[in-house]
């Protein structure tokens, strides 16, 4: 999806206003939030492979409708269908490598193979995102079209996977709208420990704003606010994934595997404040150096909190947590998009100070009550 990763907001913005993005926006991540519960049924159902053949389908004809798309109408439909296929694709793949390790007995590998994968992902987006930011260049439907003919690619290479009919699904659970309630109270209940409490009162707020920036369209937007087009957009996703591919090299080195809770706060005080002095008006060039800062520091805040959630949630809770934590990211982003994108530039750089205060003192605040949050700090 990098190619149109940096250019997506400047693509619809051909044809759509902004106030328009955002009913798409709300539409379809609303459609892909409720994809989840029945692609995890047909996953356990019909087989992991059979559930990625689908979803590549479904990536394919939506991508090819978003390439062709010239109306609000045309884009929902196309853009929904796409979140659907995305659904069924984002937990069969893991899913499937894994039950194929387990059937190998070679389950302690998937730490090692992850992380093969994840460095793969970044080397891949820093090329596609500046040939994603070329073929804008050179037409503003071309990003999409690319897309498009990777994800046949990847369609082509799916029915090449190995069969899963005959690998046994570990844990199997009942999948209903009743049973992903229930899942999610538990998350709830897991993330409201004592040594979690301070990521729901001081980094919750930030991370559902880091969302929106990274998947939503507070990232284009202030950059179409700041001057930036389709091109120069890409050029700088390019250096910023350069960055983060440094990052992720030196993150481990840094940190190992322990950080303070403090530390965390700290970060989250600094992140949002580089995100507030991104409502005001600059060079291009100082823009995209706070934006590098900016990532770079909330993408450690990312890697931090998952750190904090599977060291101290149990291993038979510890995947229900990880998806309540995600779905409290995700919920306020839909719920505030419809509002961000009908807001002036000068409403809009109110909401940036606004937001980015409001995560900076709830860090702080915590950070000065971090005994009252997790008693089991000294």
């Amino acid at each position: 999806m990098w190619f149109i990763a940096p250019v997506w907001f400047f693509v619809f913005r051909h044809f759509l206003s902004v106030p328009q993005i955002g009913i798409n926006e709300i539409i379809c991540f609303t459609i892909g939030l409720a994809a989840e519960i029945p692609s995890g049924a047909l996953a356990d159902n019909i087989g992991r492979r059979k559930t990625l053949i689908i979803g590549g389908v479904l990536l394919v004809i939506g991508a090819a409708g978003t390439a062709a798309a010239y109306s609000l109408m045309t884009l929902v439909i196309a853009q929904s269908v796409w979140f659907i296929g995305y659904a069924f694709y984002s937990g069969a793949n893991d899913a499937l490598v894994y039950d194929k390790l387990i059937e190998e007995n070679r389950e302690d590998d998937w730490a090692k193979i992850s992380a093969r994968k994840n460095n793969l992902v970044v080397l891949v987006t820093i090329a596609s995102v500046l040939i994603g930011g070329l073929l804008y260049r050179v037409h503003y439907r071309l990003p999409f079209a690319v897309y498009t003919l990777a994800m046949v690619i990847f369609l082509l290479l799916v029915t090449r996977y190995p069969k899963d009919e005959k690998l046994k699904i570990i844990n199997k659970s009942v999948h209903s709208a009743q049973e992903y309630w229930n899942n999610l109270k538990l998350g709830c209940r897991e993330l409201l420990r004592p040594q979690l409490r301070f990521l729901l009162w001081g980094v919750l707020v930030f991370a559902t704003l880091y969302y929106a920036y990274e998947w939503g369209v507070l990232r284009p937007l202030i950059l179409s606010n700041q001057g930036y087009g389709g091109f120069s957009a890409s050029i700088l996703s390019f250096v910023v994934h350069i960055a983060m591919f440094a990052l992720y090299i030196m993150l481990p080195r840094m940190f190992g595997k322990s950080v303070s809770e403090k530390t965390v706060l700290v970060g989250v005080v600094l992140a949002s404040f580089s995100y507030l002095l991104l409502s005001f008006k600059s060079s291009v060039w100082l823009v995209g150096l706070i934006i590098v800062l900016f990532t770079i520091t909330a993408s450690t805040i990312t890697w931090w909190t998952s750190i904090y959630i599977n060291r101290h949630v149990g291993s038979s809770h510890r995947a229900t947590a990880l998806s309540t934590w995600a779905m409290l990211e995700k919920v306020p982003y839909i719920m505030l998009v419809g509002t961000i994108t009908n807001l002036s530039s000068r409403g809009f750089s109110a909401f940036i100070i606004i937001s980015g205060a409001a995560a900076g003192l709830l860090a702080i605040f915590t950070m000065v009550n971090l005994r009252r949050v997790d008693p089991t700090i000294e």
